[in-house]
């Protein structure tokens, strides 16, 4: 029976990897077909000179492309999806692009997400047809690539954040816009494909924030911009400002006013000390003589000759001694020292003797301490020192491993 069932798991694998398969082809196709009915259209106007004006509606064929690839949405909108951010579709090749007449640098800033005027008419009437629904799993998906693009500004990466600038601005359901939002709200609302649809903002909020890009600033005010419950005023300055500070886009957001107080980092703060000891020691010696970053991070690391003679003064007569080698030791962790072995064996000593518990050393004070039972072990002071007992060794040496 068990493997019967394996079997028809395996069968079930199979069949669905294969449905997925057929599913993908078939909107890959699809969207080519409509691809190829857009460029005609475009076509068509280039040589009217209208591509930037009117757009027409679209076309009989079209609307059959468009109503095909919605029940291939309807199947799974998940493989439609990831057709749609393959290269060469809503992520353009720099082929289309051309045949487009876009030019490259129309969208180049990478702070200021935004999709060209003609590229968005271009995808327009598929993007209107998958409705509000669609678009909060698109802009999951879009925020998703957005994290594997990491922090780059290429071509993919601008407009993977220009689609979901896009989509927010449709979305958007503000009473005063913010300036990223107020240049989206110029265009004209034939060309919006998302309704004012109530999306799930707080998801939305938290993928915006494990997206670190230089469009996150943007992306970000424009969800808290159109969030239905907006956060307090003060809580969307501070994600403001982190956000700023992390992905290094000053000037993005409002800076802080002169009451609030400022916002650091590990980085900034050991930048900040490094310069200051650098002035310091520019200051006291003299304009003729400035220390180098490195020196001056071997003089804080390295004492200096008074205090190495003071220190060996101190362990004169004692088995320790002062290490005056040149070792970085912040390079090595605790419990292991320059040069060590990575063999466990190197730990062990080769000379050695044992003492039993009977043979330790008691003072009479303690012998007579530890005699009178009628003394409770809170009455100790810290001067008496750990007492070890044949019961509390054998503890020890039972709790011994060897590796």
């Amino acid at each position: 029976e068990e493997e019967e069932e394996e079997e028809l798991a395996e069968d079930d694998y199979l069949s669905a990897r294969l449905r997925r398969r057929e599913i993908f082809r078939k909107a890959r196709e699809l969207l080519i077909s409509y691809e190829k009915e857009q460029f005609q259209t475009v076509a068509e106007l280039h040589r009217e000179n209208k591509a930037r004006k009117v757009w027409p509606s679209p076309s009989s064929d079209l609307e059959w492309i468009v109503m095909q690839i919605k029940e291939v949405s309807a199947e799974s909108s998940e493989v439609l999806m990831d057709v749609l951010l393959s290269d060469g579709f809503l992520v353009p090749t720099v082929e289309q692009l051309e045949s487009l007449d876009i030019d490259l640098s129309e969208n180049a800033n990478p702070s200021s997400p935004c999709i060209p005027r003609l590229f968005l008419r271009f995808w327009a009437p598929l993007l209107k047809s998958l409705g509000p629904a669609f678009a909060q799993v698109l802009l999951e998906k879009l925020f998703l690539e957005l994290q594997l693009c990491g922090d780059t500004s290429d071509q993919r990466a601008r407009y993977v954040s220009g689609w979901i600038s896009e989509i927010l601005c449709g979305s958007d359901r503000a009473g005063k816009p913010a300036e990223g939002v107020r240049r989206c709200q110029a265009r004209n609302k034939a060309h919006r494909f998302v309704s004012r649809a109530s999306l799930q903002w707080q998801k939305l909020l938290t993928l915006c924030l494990e997206s670190p890009c230089p469009a996150t600033p943007r992306l970000l005010q424009q969800i808290l911009t159109g969030m239905d419950r907006p956060l307090p005023l003060d809580t969307q300055r501070k994600l403001l400002q982190l956000c700023s500070i992390y992905t290094q886009a000053g000037g993005s957001c409002p800076s802080p006013g002169p009451e609030d107080q400022p916002v650091y980092t590990l980085e900034s703060l050991q930048t900040h000390a490094r310069q200051q000891a650098q002035r310091l020691a520019t200051r006291d010696c003299g304009p003729a003589e400035k220390t180098a970053p490195k020196a001056m991070d071997a003089l804080q690391q390295y004492p200096s000759p008074e205090a190495v003679a003071e220190r060996a003064a101190l362990l004169k007569g004692s088995p320790w001694q002062i290490c005056t080698d040149d070792v970085r030791w912040q390079d090595y962790p605790l419990g292991k020292v320059p040069h060590q072995s990575e063999d466990p064996g190197c730990l062990m000593l080769d000379h050695f003797s044992t003492m039993s518990v009977l043979d330790q050393v008691v003072d009479s004070d303690r012998a007579a301490h530890n005699a009178n039972p009628s003394v409770s072990g809170s009455s100790r002071t810290a001067s008496d020192g750990p007492l070890w007992t044949h019961s509390d060794l054998c503890k020890l040496k039972t709790g011994l491993q060897m590796f």
